[in-house]
C-alpha cells in the first residue's frame, strides 16, 4: 500500500437510544492510500454508512457520538477540526457518492439548478442571502461554471449534457441519475472519494456500466476511493484491498483476490459460502441476526453465530494479527496457542 491518504485510528461511535448506548463502531482501523481503491464490506447495518458519515463530519450529533479515535485525511485529525475547515475540505478534499440517485436529488430544481448551488456555494459553512444571488445573478460567472459541468458530465458519459441540464430528477433514469450524482461529487476536484453503495438501486447491466466508469475515473484522475458495499462481486471488480466489517468491527482485511479465494475468518467465509453458484452447487445463509448493540458480545461479536466459536470467544476480543503477508484477521482460531 503507498502513504496513506485517509487513515481511521481505533474509531469508536456510539449512538444514545431509549434502550441505552448502542456501541455501533466498536474501535475500527482502516487505511486508504494514494490512488489507491478499498472496499468496505459487511451485511446491511454494520455500520458502514455510519463510518462514512463520521469521516465526513456529518453524524446525527446527538444522538451520535465519537468515544474514541483519529481520523487522519493527510497530517489533518477530522475529528477535531474546526467546523469552517471542515466544510472547506468537504467536496474539494473528500466528496461522496451517495447511496441512492434518485432520493439523493431534489425533486423540484432542474439540474442545472442544483449544480449551480453546489458550485457556488461548495466550501462555505455559511452563505448569506446577498452573496448567494450577487453570484448566482452574475452572467459571466455562472457561464464559467455551466461550462465547467458540462466538462463533467461528457467526463462521466452523458450525452447531449446541455439538455440534460435543463431535466428535473424524475426524468432521468436510474443510470443517469447516478451518472449526475458522480459528476455532482467529481465538480470540486477531489483526491478522496467517497463511494456509499453507489450501484445498490440499479440493474446488473447498468452497475456493471457505473463499476466501469468509477474505476476509469478514479485512474484517470489520480483518485483514492473508499467503496462500501454488501455486493462482494462487485468489490472484487473495483478494489484491491478489502476489509471485512462485522457489527461495527473490522474482522479481517487484504488483497481482495487472496481474501476471496482463501478466506481466514469464519464470517468472510460465511458470506461467499452465501453467494448463489451459476453451478446450482448448494449454498448456505449465516444463520441469527447482527448482535444488540446496546447489550454487543463481550468477546468476539460474530461468537453467537461461529460455527467455530468456543468458550475463549465468549469473553475475550480477538486482537488484529498478520497470519500471511498483509493479510490481516481478528479471530482467536490464528492466534498463538489454538
Amino acid at each position: 500500500m503507498t502513504s496513506p491518504i485517509l487513515s481511521i485510528k481505533n474509531l469508536a461511535v456510539s449512538f444514545n437510544t431509549f434502550e441505552g448506548e448502542a456501541k455501533v463502531i466498536d474501535h475500527i482501523n482502516l487505511d486508504v492510500g494514494e490512488k489507491e481503491t478499498v472496499g468496505l464490506v459487511g451485511e446491511t447495518g454494520c455500520g458502514k454508512s455510519v463510518t462514512l458519515k463520521t469521516i465526513l463530519g456529518i453524524l446525527p450529533i446527538p444522538p451520535g457520538k465519537v468515544t474514541n479515535g483519529q481520523i487522519l485525511f493527510g497530517d489533518k485529525n477530522l475529528l477535531t477540526l474546526p467546523t469552517k475547515e471542515l466544510c472547506k475540505l468537504r467536496g474539494r478534499g473528500i466528496s461522496l457518492i451517495p447511496q441512492d440517485p434518485l432520493v439523493s436529488l431534489n425533486p423540484v430544481f432542474t439540474i442545472k439548478a442544483q449544480f449551480l448551488d453546489l458550485a457556488m456555494r461548495q466550501g462555505e459553512e455559511h452563505v448569506s442571502r446577498i452573496n448567494y444571488y450577487r453570484k448566482k445573478l452574475n452572467k459571466k460567472q455562472t457561464q464559467q461554471v455551466v461550462k465547467k459541468i458540462i466538462t463533467m458530465l461528457q467526463k462521466v458519459q452523458i450525452p447531449d449534457p446541455e439538455r440534460v441540464l435543463e431535466y428535473y430528477p424524475y426524468q432521468l433514469s436510474g443510470g443517469m441519475a447516478q451518472r449526475i450524482l458522480i459528476a455532482i461529487s467529481l465538480i470540486g476536484s477531489p483526491r478522496l472519494l467517497l463511494a456509499d453503495e453507489p450501484t445498490t438501486a440499479l440493474d446488473v447491466t447498468v452497475q456493471k456500466q457505473i463499476i466501469t466508469l468509477l474505476k476509469k475515473i478514479a485512474e484517470d484522475s489520480n483518485l483514492s476511493m473508499l467503496y462500501i458495499t454488501h455486493n462482494l462481486g462487485v468489490t472484487r471488480k473495483i478494489a484491491k484491498r478489502v476489509y471485512i466489517m462485522y457489527a461495527g468491527q473490522i474482522v479481517e482485511m487484504g488483497n481482495v483476490r487472496e481474501i476471496f479465494n482463501e478466506p481466514l475468518h469464519p464470517y468472510t467465509s460465511g458470506l461467499i459460502n452465501a453467494l448463489p453458484k451459476i453451478t446450482r452447487e448448494k449454498f448456505n445463509g449465516i444463520d441469527g441476526t447482527i448482535p444488540d448493540y446496546v447489550h454487543p458480545p463481550k468477546g468476539c461479536r460474530f461468537y453467537p453465530r461461529c460455527p467455530s466459536a468456543d468458550e475463549s470467544c465468549k469473553n475475550q476480543r480477538p486482537v488484529m494479527i498478520e497470519v500471511k503477508e498483509n493479510h490481516f484477521v481478528a479471530c482467536r482460531l490464528f492466534q498463538e496457542g489454538r
